[in-house]
């Protein structure tokens, strides 16, 4: 009732005021596909149990998958193509080749991360994660990456603080079984 009031307010003021059909200010576009991000998110964090939390999450990676533009889909899909067949190099350079085309793409920094992860470079695959959590901080696809990396790295406290952040989204996380303390918890967190 409030929007409709406040839009008819501002319909008269420009009338009164002679803006014909201008508004002294823009109306930010709603953004579709954060509201579907939004939605599936909402979602999963809800979901009643774990197949209906995997059907969620594949329409999640599936979301993420999708920039919106052509070349740097075909890129990311040769991408993980080199990456199924550890051409981790030609992977790199092809997720290199998306960065620089659209470096505010989160998923693509996120598979950045999992070449670096396959090639032992922990050190990059963790700057690469932080900047997809930058852009996307609800990835828990890159929140249980971090969490996996420092559990190898011995750092279990750490591993199980990321494990337990990306549960707050994704609380069918399939990482969740490398701490048991987790799997009891993720049922406390389903409704």
């Amino acid at each position: 009732m409030k929007l409709l009031v406040s839009c008819l307010l501002i319909l008269s003021l420009s009338s009164t005021l002679g803006w014909a059909g201008k508004l002294p200010f823009q109306l930010e576009p709603v953004d579709s596909r954060q509201q579907q991000f939004n939605s599936l998110f909402l979602e999963l964090r809800y979901a009643p149990d774990q197949p209906r939390a995997v059907a969620v999450e594949r329409k999640i990676w599936m979301l993420w998958l999708q920039s919106g533009n052509q070349q740097i889909d075909q890129l990311m899909k040769d991408a993980m193509d080199a990456r199924r067949w550890y051409d981790f190099d030609r992977a790199l350079d092809l997720l290199d080749q998306v960065v620089a085309l659209d470096p505010k793409y989160p998923e693509a920094w996120n598979q950045r991360a999992i070449v670096h992860f396959f090639r032992g470079d922990h050190h990059q695959s963790l700057v690469d994660i932080s900047k997809a959590l930058e852009l996307e901080p609800r990835h828990f696809g890159a929140l249980a990456g971090r969490g996996v990396i420092r559990l190898q790295q011995g750092k279990a406290a750490l591993a199980f603080q990321n494990i337990k952040a990306a549960m707050q989204y994704h609380p069918y996380l399939q990482e969740r079984q490398l701490f048991p303390v987790l799997m009891k918890q993720s049922e406390i967190l389903a409704p």
